[in-house]
């Protein structure tokens, strides 16, 4: 198993992808640290504490997941090549199972996304004499990097499972972009339906606002608000948009339904592993 992890982060290092990947990363943590900057030296009143531009390494204004939109062509490029430049046939040759294969490719995605993380991190810290202080204690800022890195394991073995079912890069980086995207807007647009009051001001004929409160019909109910609260705390993207937007209220259960989503995505993609047909 350990000689398949090192080759495979070999290889990463050997693939141009990684590279772009770095460099947008990069380029992204460069870009919130010089806002932060620029408000800084523009005597704007910093409205925000230290956490929220660390936790944009998770999602961008609580909206777009930007590291998922760089792992999921970086991982789909990456693990696509071992079917189409006959890496995994040559690793089959010398007598590595199936099953070390698979594993080595989820732990090689997992370290991808961490090294992604931890290089925004590092370069957004830069900012902390511009913003100043957390809002949050720090501990809370770490124990939200740490459900964001399990989301981003479960994401990577997400990925890991599509590209062992589809075995083409091509479409495996489609098909994950097309998912990517889909559960954005879902989670996006639960999250604004739990944020609705349960009673809003009643408006007259003329469109006037009048005293008495009516029900508001968009509002959830018990038990379709617990499916929906469920929901975004089982699917790695909605928590890291959750987590970007400091609205975790079940925090505990998030970390163990990202394990539950890594070990249950990699039970599938490895027993579908076993059975593929390698041309």
């Amino acid at each position: 198993m350990r000689n398949v992890f090192s080759a495979n982060l070999y290889r990463l290092r050997k693939t141009r992808a990684f590279y772009i990947a770095l460099t947008v990363m990069a380029g992204y943590a460069v870009f919130i640290s010089g806002l932060c900057w620029y408000k800084h030296w523009s005597g704007e009143a910093m409205l925000f504490g230290m956490e929220e531009p660390l936790l944009f390494a998770f999602c961008t204004g609580g909206t777009v997941p930007f590291t998922a939109f760089i792992l999921a062509p970086l991982l789909s490029v990456y693990l696509g090549t071992e079917f189409s430049c006959g890496t995994l046939r040559s690793k089959l040759s010398v007598g590595r199972t199936r099953a070390e294969i698979y594993i080595a490719n989820l732990l090689t995605c997992i370290f991808a996304a961490v090294l992604l993380v931890v290089l925004y991190l590092a370069v957004v810290l830069t900012a902390l004499p511009a913003v100043g202080e957390f809002h949050i204690s720090v501990r809370q800022v770490l124990l939200l990097a740490g459900t964001g890195l399990l989301a981003f394991a479960a994401y990577a073995s997400v990925v890991n499972m599509l590209s062992a079912l589809l075995g083409s890069k091509t479409n495996t980086a489609l098909v994950t972009l097309l998912l990517l995207v889909l559960t954005m807007f879902m989670t996006v647009y639960i999250a604004d339906r739990l944020e609705m009051p349960e009673f809003v001001n009643a408006y007259d004929d003329a469109g006037q606002i009048l005293e008495e409160v009516v029900p508001n019909r968009y509002y959830l109910q018990p038990k379709a608000r617990a499916v929906c609260e469920f929901v975004l705390d089982l699917l790695p993207t909605a928590q890291c948009i959750r987590i970007s937007r400091l609205d975790v209220p079940y925090f505990s259960r998030m970390p163990l339904l990202s394990v539950l989503v890594t070990v249950c995505t990699s039970g599938i993609g490895l027993g579908c592993f076993q059975k593929k047909n390698l041309k």
